[in-house]
């Protein structure tokens, strides 16, 4: 850390002027300087070197304890902020805990600033994040005017295993009748979920009309496929998805 400190053009002249001047050298001393420079010099009394390195003495907020900041080159930033942040064990917390955790140990001029920057331009954050604005369409109401016309399925779970080894529910509930049943399931898989729904509902109420999802995977064209595999005879009416309509 002295090198990479040395082979900073700021730091090195800081280094010089903590061990050429017992006290803070006049603003003359300093004036034609870097304005980096100048920005440390005015926190003179608070940079000490221990060990031929350059360290910066901080009062916490909370603890009121004095902590040493690391003064850090330019070189090794990107390094810290990856460290503090990207490491599988940091969590890529937001910008405040990143922040508080460059404080407690480092220090340069304009890391805040930096901090922001680096999170701005994570690409595990902003794959996270959510768009501000979300389009939303319209409320309309739907009226129904028989059993099966339109049928709601939903995935719940887990569950704790049962004996039999299911941890998960397919709900199935009519629109018209209000009723509901819940039907066991082992996993999620596509094909579960369609061998479920065609014995436990199909088979004793008959063909919904429509059926009405969450657009999970679950519910995606595997579904489809092992549907109309099973059942021969569907291929011969009209399935309606509210998400998505398909000719089976």
């Amino acid at each position: 850390m002295s090198e990479s400190q040395d082979q900073d053009l700021v730091l090195s002249q800081l280094r010089s002027l903590k061990k050429g001047f017992k006290t803070r050298p006049s603003w003359s001393d300093i004036a034609v300087e870097n304005v980096h420079l100048k920005t440390y010099w005015s926190q003179w009394e608070r940079i000490v070197i221990i060990n031929d390195v350059l360290y910066r003495k901080w009062i916490h907020a909370t603890t009121e304890q004095t902590i040493l900041q690391l003064i850090v080159p330019n070189v090794w930033k990107q390094d810290i902020l990856k460290m503090l942040h990207n490491d599988l064990q940091s969590g890529h917390l937001g910008i405040h805990k990143t922040t508080v955790r460059v404080q407690n140990r480092f220090y340069w001029l304009g890391y805040k600033q930096d901090v922001i920057k680096h999170l701005q331009n994570c690409i595990v954050c902003n794959s996270r994040k959510r768009s501000s604005s979300r389009s939303k369409s319209k409320m309309k109401q739907y009226n129904v005017g028989a059993p099966l016309e339109r049928v709601a399925m939903d995935l719940v779970g887990p569950f704790p295993l049962s004996y039999r080894g299911n941890k998960y529910a397919l709900v199935v509930s009519d629109y018209f009748t209000k009723w509901a049943e819940g039907y066991p399931l082992p996993d999620m898989e596509a094909q579960t979920v369609a061998d479920s729904f065609i014995k436990n509902f199909i088979c004793r109420f008959g063909i919904p009309r429509q059926i009405h999802t969450d657009q999970g995977g679950n519910f995606n064209q595997s579904f489809l496929r092992s549907y109309a595999k099973n059942y021969a005879s569907i291929k011969q009416g009209r399935l309606l998805f509210v998400h998505k309509v398909t000719d089976l």
